[in-house]
């Protein structure tokens, strides 16, 4: 549908004209975006509103908004070109999660093989998740290895297991059970060191680990993304 061709011709109770779209999606996607730029309550106020982004005078009418955006195409959402500005026609498009991700303004630029991208467009590049490549980077891996090495596929019953181990094994720190070492036991750095299950995830052996910082857990722990 194009916005030209948008009609409002919908009447309320008391036989008001109204736009009659407030239970679409579209409609919510405006009230949401109009409640974080002027409503002090609204959770994510002090992102938006709190930092002086506004919705233009025009789009205080959803019937505005709709006539220069037209309804939400599927899988789409309101993006900002530029995100130091407001909502406008000018400065806003319809835009896919992928493309929100390359615009937000935490993006970090991944730079391998002189060649410099976000996160987003390495995972599209590589196949390999964008929150993976960031988790791996965040561990301490080194860029090539975060971009290149495949994780490995687990089974629905291998997650589980992993899950129930790694949860025992934290029931057992915050317990004082086991403690955590502050130096790494295979270089004897201090770090903020990580458990590896030198053998393997089992219910016996889900307290018998090795603590390794970063660097160490990445090479033990190898593709698995323990």
């Amino acid at each position: 549908m194009l916005a030209s061709d948008i009609t409002f011709g919908a009447r309320n109770r008391q036989g008001r004209r109204t736009h009659g779209r407030s239970s679409t999606r579209t409609y919510k996607i405006w009230a949401g975006m109009k409640a974080r730029c002027t409503n002090p309550n609204e959770p994510r106020y002090p992102d938006y509103g709190g930092r002086g982004i506004k919705v233009c005078a025009r789009w205080m009418r959803f019937e505005n908004f709709l006539r220069d955006m037209g309804p939400a195409p599927d899988g789409m959402t309101l993006e900002r070109r530029k995100n130091e500005k407001g909502y406008s026609r000018q400065d806003c498009r319809w835009a896919t999660d992928a493309e929100q991700n390359r615009n937000r303004g935490d993006t970090v630029l991944i730079t391998h093989a002189g060649v410099t991208q976000c996160a987003t467009d390495w995972a599209e590049q590589t196949g390999i998740g964008r929150k993976t490549i960031v988790r791996r980077l965040d561990a301490g891996w080194p860029i090539q290895d975060a971009l290149t090495v495949k994780p490995v596929s687990l089974t629905d019953e291998e997650r589980k297991l992993r899950f129930a181990v790694r949860q025992r094994l934290t029931r057992a720190v915050k317990s004082g059970k086991v403690t955590r070492a502050r130096e790494c036991q295979k270089c004897g750095r201090a770090a903020e060191t990580q458990a590896h299950h030198h053998r393997g995830y089992s219910k016996e052996s889900a307290l018998d680990v090795q603590w390794l910082c970063p660097g160490c857990h990445r090479s033990r722990a190898g593709p698995s993304d323990e």
